[in-house]
């Protein structure tokens, strides 16, 4: 794909050169060579046949999805074996919430979608088909044929014009709602930037968990109860069991805070990034709308037109390289915190946490940090199950305790431990913006053993997935 908007730049290039050579030396006839002009004519909307196939094929396709994950939330709605709360409440289903992520994103896309596929692909063909039949024309009258008498040189300049003022308006139109779009998750980003930083102590630099209590959008009665409840575990001695394990957690979700601190404002640069982008494909826009409204009147200036195409494929094709790069950072990214994530599969939850804080591969890795608060999650208590709570929870913190390993100092785990493992990890997502409607359907998913559904969702979210 780059190599073919490397080529089609290399064509506009040449032709600009051209036109601009033409501009400073008139007495230079290359450019009024049919030939020539007739060859970059041809290369040009060969190029340009190919994005306009690439476009069409593209957007049916991200229909086709689209009307796919539709049907799936749609046959979610209607399952009557997801666990609800009532005929109005929201479904407790991680499926449900996933499908209506896929959804939202889906539709959030679909106008740049539209103005892409009637840029791109409609107005951008129309435009082809034009350019052809001139340069056919052309080529043929220089070997005596005349046909399409009535595409006079003037109707293909107006008409060549009225392509150039659409193309440009629909890329004003896909800037404007790019930008909005952009500076919108920008927004959001910092905003989970900022709650987070508050639960900060200014001069420990580790992260208040009575603040956290108070930074998700939850009932006060609720945030207030889990407050109370980690004040009076820190007014315990200090060789207290619990007090001790209340620090040892305090000190994973300092590294939980620090990491969705990094990935929420890498996703506010990129917000800006885009915003940027945005802003010039606007002025792009309005220049082709400004040039063709100019020839319009019976200004002539060719030449910057093919200066100002030129310049808008070279960058484009610098935003396509920069786009594969960063997939490809994001790929082996996965594909690292994958690897690390599979040394713990066997490990003790103290084990795990206590590598999070001070392991090199794990501190910081994302994937470790779901797989963290799914366990967190499914501590102390079960959504939907008849055995007796706290049997399940002794039995729980015995087996993290049996399975750590020898040489690691961490305090053991209690079963008033899990109790508030699960209480900061549901305070700590709901600081992040998720409500507590999905906080319950992971837990409700944890609870009927589809951890791995649980983990994805928490993994995705923690990704910047809403």
């Amino acid at each position: 794909m780059i190599t073919g908007y490397a080529g089609w730049t290399e064509v506009a290039g040449t032709n600009a050169t051209i036109a601009v050579e033409k501009l400073t030396n008139p007495d230079d006839h290359l450019g009024e060579s049919v030939e020539v002009s007739t060859g970059l004519s041809g290369g040009g909307n060969a190029f340009a046949l190919a994005e306009i196939a690439f476009t069409l094929t593209d957007f049916v396709m991200m229909e086709a999805k689209g009307a796919r994950i539709a049907a799936n939330l749609k046959a979610l709605d209607n399952d009557v074996s997801i666990v609800g709360v009532g005929d109005n409440e929201p479904l407790y289903s991680v499926e449900h919430d996933i499908a209506k992520q896929e959804l939202s994103k889906f539709q959030d896309g679909r106008l740049s979608r539209l103005v892409t596929c009637a840029r791109d692909g409609v107005v951008q063909l129309g435009k082809v088909i034009l350019n052809i039949l001139i340069a056919v024309k052309n080529l043929l009258v220089t070997h005596g044929i005349e046909i399409l008498s009535g595409l006079t040189k003037a109707l293909g300049t107006i008409l060549t014009a009225a392509f150039s003022i659409g193309m440009g308006a629909l890329h004003v139109v896909a800037g404007v709602v790019d930008y909005i779009r952009s500076r919108r998750d920008g927004k959001a980003s910092r905003e989970v930037v900022e709650r987070v930083s508050t639960c900060f102590g200014e001069d420990s630099g580790k992260i208040d968990l009575c603040a956290m209590g108070k930074s998700g959008s939850d009932v006060v009665e609720r945030a207030q109860k889990y407050s109370t409840k980690v004040t009076n575990i820190q007014s315990l001695s200090d060789e207290s069991a619990l007090k001790l394990e209340l620090n040892h957690v305090t000190e994973v979700y300092t590294v939980l805070g620090e990491l969705a601190q990094s990935k929420h404002n890498t996703i506010a640069k990129a917000a800006d990034r885009t915003a940027a982008f945005s802003i010039a494909r606007v002025v792009f826009g309005a220049a082709s709308v400004t040039v063709g409204v100019l020839i319009l009147v019976g200004v002539t200036i060719p030449f910057v037109g093919a200066v100002i195409g030129a310049f808008w494929l070279g960058f484009a094709v610098y935003k396509m390289a920069a786009g594969l790069q960063a997939k490809r950072a994001e790929v082996a990214r996965v594909n690292a915190e994958s690897k690390t994530l599979n040394r713990y599969v066997q490990s003790s939850l103290i084990d795990v946490e206590r590598d999070f804080i001070e392991d090199a591969d794990a501190h910081g890795c994302r994937k470790v940090a779901a797989a963290i608060l799914v366990e967190h999650l499914s501590g102390g208590k079960r959504e939907v199950s008849g055995a007796s709570k706290d049997a399940m929870a002794v039995e729980r913190a015995n087996a993290y305790n049996e399975t750590k390993s020898m040489n690691n100092v961490s305090p053991a785990v209690s079963v008033e431990g899990l109790h508030l493992r699960r209480r900061t990890a549901t305070r700590f997502l709901l600081g992040l913006g998720m409500s507590r409607e999905q906080v319950k359907a992971i837990k409700v998913a944890i609870s009927e053993g589809k951890e791995a559904l649980a983990f994805a969702r928490i993994d995705s979210f923690l990704n910047g997935i809403r």
